[in-house]
This record gives structure tokens, C-alpha cells and sequence, in this order.
């Protein structure tokens, strides 16, 4: 766990910019990746909350995935590869290969917490884009 802490807390926040600062000067929970869950993490992990055991176990599942796909992406592979593509399906395959589907897999199921958290995230920016609207 060590060193999937030591990424996240590099990734997190490098000492010099706060995290709004580095994306775009700010940012939304369920913007932060294509995965609310892993915002989510994210978003207890800056709180300092103690995770429950199955959270845990999710986000170094996800670590684990994230560590793997990067050592593939630095040895050449593409995130996604345009060659696997599957136009009938709408998805990609793993051949040729690909530094996304070639790593660890990702964690199955939900982040503990996060679903209901995301929902009422986004209950809140979709009044204040109706409110911005109405103006």
C-alpha cells in the first residue's frame, strides 16, 4: 500500500499548486475522472477520513490498475489502442494491446458511499446551472 499512497499523495497535491489550481482551477467530484467512485476516494482521502475495509480494498485495486497502466503507457503502449476498436460493439478490444485493458483490472463494483454522494453532487450543480440559467 505504500507506494500506491506515496503515488496518490504525489498526485494529489505536489506542495506547490492546491488541486483546483492543477485542473483548470477547480473542479467537480464526478468530473475529476470518467470514474466517480475513484473522485469520490479522493475526495474522503483530502478529508483525512478513515476508509472502511471494503473502500480499502477498492481503491488499491484501483492504485494497483492506475501503477500498471502507467509502467505499460511508459513502455510504449497506447492508453487505447485505435486498431483494437470494434465499431460493431462500440468498444475496445485488448489485440493489439493496449496499456488500459492490459493492466491490472479495475475494481468491480461501487466505492462504498459514493453513489449517493455523486447524486447529490450533481443534484446541486444541475440547480446551480438552472440558477446561472435563470439570470
Amino acid at each position: 500500500m505504500g507506494e500506491a499512497m506515496d503515488a496518490f499523495n504525489d498526485f494529489r497535491d505536489d506542495g506547490k499548486q492546491s488541486l483546483g489550481e492543477r485542473i483548470a482551477e477547480s473542479y467537480r467530484v464526478w468530473q475529476f475522472t470518467s470514474d466517480a467512485y475513484f473522485g469520490y476516494a479522493w475526495k474522503q482521502a483530502q478529508k483525512e477520513k478513515e476508509l472502511t475495509q471494503s473502500q480499502k480494498e477498492w481503491f488499491q485495486q484501483m492504485i494497483k490498475h492506475e501503477l500498471t497502466e502507467i509502467k505499460l503507457m511508459n513502455q510504449g503502449y497506447p492508453y487505447k489502442n485505435p486498431g483494437a476498436y470494434n465499431p460493431y460493439s462500440n468498444s475496445f478490444g485488448s489485440k493489439p494491446p493496449e496499456a488500459h485493458d492490459s493492466a491490472d483490472p479495475q475494481p468491480k463494483g461501487e466505492f462504498d458511499g459514493a453513489f449517493s454522494y455523486n447524486l447529490k453532487e450533481q443534484g446541486k450543480i444541475e440547480k446551480q446551472l438552472e440558477k446561472e440559467k435563470g439570470e
